[in-house]
């Protein structure tokens, strides 16, 4: 759908993509929370190893403990692994965002495609899925399932093509820069999630739909 603004046409959307983790959904803590509370690692020093080998949990088979090995070898507690995925599986039940969803809906009742990209282990989309997912969305992705994830181009390529629209048509909401860091040379139009009523404005300025304010 597009619009004027001025005497210049606006680009034309016909889908949004959500994130699940901290958009749609919400942990009681995050992993970089949890490495502190466990084991008092730093978030900055974590995320600098993690992000090195994220896409072992968040694609392929691999097991989850193997992968949380190799990350915590470096900070010499790779023994620990074991104990700290079970304390992961024990923190509490995360929440789904109502008003989030509630904004999904109304995106589809105005004729636009939603569709969800996370990236996430095959445990971690088994979970989503009890929610109720498929039925929010008109496609959900999850990264260990198209054994591609976030920021690479070709989840987003994914997405669209399930979507059955360009990814010039595509806007994606995200609570992660580094999974937006190549919006612009993928195609598509990012939104950086911080809150929902800057989500909103966001949105409605994209869509010119102040209607979803």
């Amino acid at each position: 759908m597009s619009c004027y603004y001025g005497k210049v046409m606006k680009k034309t959307y016909k889908a949004i993509g959500f994130d699940w983790s901290g958009v749609v959904f919400f942990y009681p803590a995050s992993y970089q929370e949890a490495i502190k509370d466990f084991f008092g690692i730093e978030r900055e020093d974590f995320q600098k190893i993690y992000f090195q080998y994220n896409h072992l949990l968040n694609t392929g088979n691999g097991n989850p403990r193997d992968s949380w090995r190799m990350i915590l070898s470096h900070f010499g507690k790779e023994a620990q692994a074991n104990d700290f995925v079970t304390y992961l599986k024990n923190l509490p039940q995360g929440h789904i965002h109502k008003e989030m969803i509630d904004l999904i809906v109304e995106l589809k009742e105005k004729g636009y495609k939603v569709g969800l990209l996370s990236n996430h282990s095959h445990a971690g989309a088994t979970e989503a899925r009890t929610f109720g997912i498929d039925d929010m969305f008109d496609i959900t992705l999850f990264s260990a399932e198209i054994g591609c994830m976030k920021p690479q181009a070709e989840a987003f390529q994914a997405l669209a093509k399930k979507l059955a629209v360009d990814l010039s048509e595509l806007i994606f909401i995200d609570d992660s820069k580094k999974s937006l860091e190549h919006a612009e040379e993928i195609g598509y139009t990012p939104i950086l999630y911080e809150n929902l009523e800057q989500t909103k404005k966001d949105l409605a300025k994209l869509l010119c739909d102040i209607g979803i304010l």
